[in-house]
């Protein structure tokens, strides 16, 4: 259940004593609207704390700075930025072992004093006892739907049962008053105040705006099932175009013209160019020996946005890659935006998902492989699978927009036929165990399919060949890179693979001593490059260094 702005705010503005609540392993759209959030209740006369169960980077110090500090008991508890309570970490887990009643619903109210609840539909304070609300007649029982799995660039780790008093676990039921995915909706607003405070030009002419130029409308979705009812709301802006096209909708910021879903960019040249100041750095410190490389991966917002839209981006793509190239000193950049270019009329990206297709990642590998001189596999040498009603990441992030829900799209994966040896670790590179490179993806919900590359994202991944050319290559990367790394199986002696986000270990300690790289690869998407994913390759670099490898023997064990 969703519940309006408004009714929210109205909430807020009866709130005191609110704990302010951000994701684990916050970044700055957690961060962000967390911070907004308790200098507005701070400035209203409110007692108001943050807490986060990871600590805050430095660089994002400064947003708490002029926050006052205060130690008292939530009578409130706000969560933003929170898809699923598992995201919550351990702030969540000390007081009630997770709050189940938050996993379904992206918008909850409990009132502590009285238990009282708020209608869904009209936002009338109502007791636990009445299951039709008296001011509009909505029924009140909770809903219950089929939710769609969390994306894969943030999987959510499973949670075994923890022990937990009754009397603990009935005073944090008690004390939670409302948990709010803030983002999505923030982002629509964003991109609302930014189209209309954007000057006039000959682009802009090109659309007539239906929706925008007021305010988002908001569509209200009922679905009824026996005696359960379920109700979802949409923020959208509406667009029609002059050709007589189907109008082009912003759903929770994610735009959908009926044929795909896109993420329009919103980073900076200037990011991106610290980002290539990092792998710089990286190269610098692994010496002439190992040589690094650079896949700045576009999104589909770079081929597909319609043109109506192209200028409403805060940037472009390729202005980035290009600021990125110029800064490079001995790392080696490929052009995946050249490549992908030539190949826009095929599948390689997913109309309902934000990655890359397998196809597109091909593509890119045998760019890079050119460019490192080493074999490539052709794509007929591979084993072909599709499945069918694939609906992925977009339809979670626009809250399962029926539209984009009913346009389902086939999944089509690759598999080298050549002789592998896959051994997944664990961030420590530690307790090891033998799996396929490709999962059956039967084992996951349609939406999850990506998962059939090593499962996702959190493990480091050790992969031995059948190529004898002696060059091992090391990447780093985001869920972009995993649909890349089948397809250098027939490249190189050894990959290892690792996700800059789920790293413990020192990464030149890594790559210099364990791997003994004469390769090191970084692959990620220019949205990731742009943002904390792109920071946090300087993270591994620097941490843990020099620490003693002599019971990485051991990490072949298998279980």
């Amino acid at each position: 259940m969703k519940i309006k702005l408004q009714q929210a705010a109205d909430v807020l503005q009866k709130a005191d004593e609110v704990l302010v609540l951000s994701h684990k392993s916050p970044d700055g759209d957690t961060l962000g609207s967390a911070s907004a959030l308790c200098t507005v209740l701070q400035r209203m006369g409110k007692h108001v704390r943050f807490a986060c169960s990871d600590p805050v980077v430095p660089k994002y110090e400064n947003l708490f700075a002029e926050l006052k500090a205060e130690d008292f008991e939530p009578k409130f508890i706000v969560a933003v930025d929170i898809a699923d309570t598992q995201l919550l970490g351990k702030e969540t887990e000390q007081r009630q072992g997770g709050i189940s009643c938050l996993a379904a619903v992206p918008f909850f109210v409990m009132e502590k004093e009285n238990a009282d609840m708020i209608c869904k539909e009209c936002g009338t304070k109502l007791t636990p006892e009445q299951t039709t609300c008296p001011n509009c007649g909505a029924l009140q029982q909770q809903a219950v739907s089929k939710k769609r799995k969390k994306p894969v660039d943030s999987p959510a780790v499973s949670q075994q049962d923890q022990p937990q008093s009754s009397k603990e676990q009935v005073q944090w039921q008690d004390r939670l008053i409302l948990g709010v995915a803030v983002l999505v909706t923030l982002a629509a607003v964003a991109w609302l105040l930014f189209m209309l405070m954007k000057p006039a030009d000959g682009n802009d002419q090109k659309a007539e705006t239906a929706a925008a130029e007021t305010m988002p409308s908001t569509t209200a979705v009922t679905t009824t099932e026996t005696t359960t009812t379920t109700v979802t709301t949409y923020v959208t802006i509406v667009t029609t175009m002059d050709d007589g096209a189907e109008p082009i909708e912003i759903v929770s910021g994610i735009l959908w013209d009926h044929k795909r879903a896109i993420n329009l960019f919103n980073g900076y040249a200037e990011q991106t160019e610290a980002y290539a100041e990092i792998l710089n750095q990286y190269q610098k410190d692994l010496g002439d020996d190992v040589q690094c490389y650079s896949i700045l991966a576009p999104t589909n917002a770079s081929f597909y946005t319609p043109a109506a839209f192209q200028d409403s981006a805060l940037s472009s793509e390729k202005d980035c890659m290009d600021a990125a190239e110029k800064v490079f000193q001995g790392v080696i950049s490929i052009d995946a935006y050249g490549v992908l270019k030539e190949h826009t009329a095929e599948p390689i990206y997913a109309r309902t998902d934000h990655h890359w297709f397998q196809l597109g990642a091909y593509y890119v590998a045998r760019a890079f492989a050119e460019q490192a001189d080493v074999p490539f596999a052709d794509l007929t040498t591979y084993k072909k699978y599709v499945e069918d009603d694939f609906v992925g990441s977009m339809a979670y992030y626009t809250n399962d927009y029926p539209d984009l829900v009913n346009s389902p799209e086939e999944f089509v994966y690759y598999v080298p036929t050549n002789d592998i040896q896959t051994t997944y670790y664990d961030r420590d590179y530690a307790n090891g165990y033998e799996a396929d490179l490709i999962f059956d993806p039967s084992i996951w919900d349609n939406s999850s399919y990506y998962m059939v590359f090593m499962s996702g994202d959190d493990k480091i991944v050790h992969i031995q060949t059948d190529c004898d050319n002696d060059r091992r290559l090391v990447i780093f990367k985001d869920s972009y890179g995993n649909a890349l790394v089948p397809c250098l199986t027939s490249s190189f002696s050894e990959i290892y693979v690792c996700d800059m986000r789920y790293f413990n270990l020192n990464a030149i300690d890594f790559i210099q001593e364990e791997a003994k790289a004469t390769d090191v690869l970084f692959c990620m998407n220019v949205f990731s490059a742009n943002g904390v994913n792109g920071q946090d390759l300087e993270v591994v670099r620097t941490q843990n260094a020099a620490y003693d490898t002599s019971s990485w023997e051991d990490a072949d064990t298998e279980f």
